[in-house]
């Protein structure tokens, strides 16, 4: 392929109206290409460089350096929209998924890199289910690597916020010392939903307060900490985050959160959420980033057996 992907006649491209993601075909076999501009160009071929052989992260596997374009291979859907079209999926199948998400952290995490946007969105998958309604898994991928950092050092700590507000950790939300242990964080958050089918932090009318002027960052902070912070914090910073009245309303109107039932102790509430899946999501949860585990400590865990 090399420099005459796009111009070669054996390639069929058909942009996508929705989004920067257009599909290709050549010789009947799907891919995916995308335009980027020169900085994500420069930044995909270090991750590349870096992690050109990975199983678990998709770089890209050609390019038109002229264009600026880079291809990908094609994957059948990801992680948010396989969870929602099957709700019935085992949890067997949902920890397979998960561990190869883990695999793909622990290869960025091993060389300084941070993702910056784990979300179940940038989870792709290839997948089948044969006539007795088994479900078979082929590969999975972490995705949309546009936000990824390399670091210094593990302990490196870098401003401002980047990725998807209700996947972010608390210090995400704030947009100050974000590491390695912040994307713990988002991966716990999306443990949870992957293990109960249901999205943690989520403001079904985002938008509509966007448009009011609602600060979206301090509700996702709000819901974080009233999930998974101790419950004297969790008050104090009921009290103190926010200034409006109506952003006070909005925090005692979700007092009633069903996803509370993660602090309150409330298994039965979600799916598959016994003690043991609390107990390792909240390895990643822990509001003080310095006791979070790190990504092999979360491979290493019995939960997984």
């Amino acid at each position: 392929m090399g420099e005459n992907v796009v111009d070669a006649a054996a390639w069929s491209f058909r942009p996508s109206p929705s989004h920067d993601m257009h599909l290709a075909r050549c010789d009947h076999r799907p891919y995916v290409w995308k335009p980027v501009n020169a900085s994500a160009f420069n930044l995909s071929r270090k991750l590349k460089q870096d992690f050109g052989n990975s199983r678990y992260l998709r770089v890209h596997i050609d390019q038109n350096e002229k264009q600026r374009v880079l291809l990908y291979e094609y994957f059948k859907t990801d992680l948010r929209s396989f969870l929602n079209t099957n709700p019935d999926l085992p949890l067997g199948v949902r920890k397979a998924i998960l561990r190869q998400v883990a695999l793909a952290l622990k290869e960025l995490h091993d060389k300084n890199w941070i993702h910056l946007d784990v979300k179940p969105q940038s989870v792709m998958l290839d997948w089948d289910r044969d006539e007795n309604g088994r479900y078979s898994i082929g590969r999975v991928v972490l995705a949309d690597l546009d936000w990824a950092r390399h670091l210094s050092s593990a302990e490196e700590l870098i401003d401002g916020r980047a990725g998807h507000d209700m996947w972010r950790s608390p210090e995400g939300q704030v947009g100050e010392g974000i590491g390695l242990p912040s994307e713990i964080f988002s991966f716990g958050l999306l443990c949870l939903f992957t293990i109960t089918g249901t999205e943690p932090i989520h403001l079904d009318d985002a938008e509509r307060l966007k448009a009011l002027g609602v600060d979206i960052d301090n509700i996702m902070l709000r819901k974080s900490l009233a999930m998974f912070a101790p419950l004297p914090l969790w008050r104090l910073a009921r009290d103190e985050i926010m200034c409006s009245w109506s952003l006070r309303d909005l925090i005692n109107d979700a007092n009633h959160d069903k996803y509370a039932c993660i602090l309150q102790g409330q298994y039965n509430v979600l799916p598959n959420l016994d003690f043991e899946a609390k107990r390792f999501i909240m390895r990643m949860t822990n509001i003080d980033m310095r006791r979070r585990a790190t990504i092999q400590q979360i491979l290493d865990d019995l939960w997984w057996d």
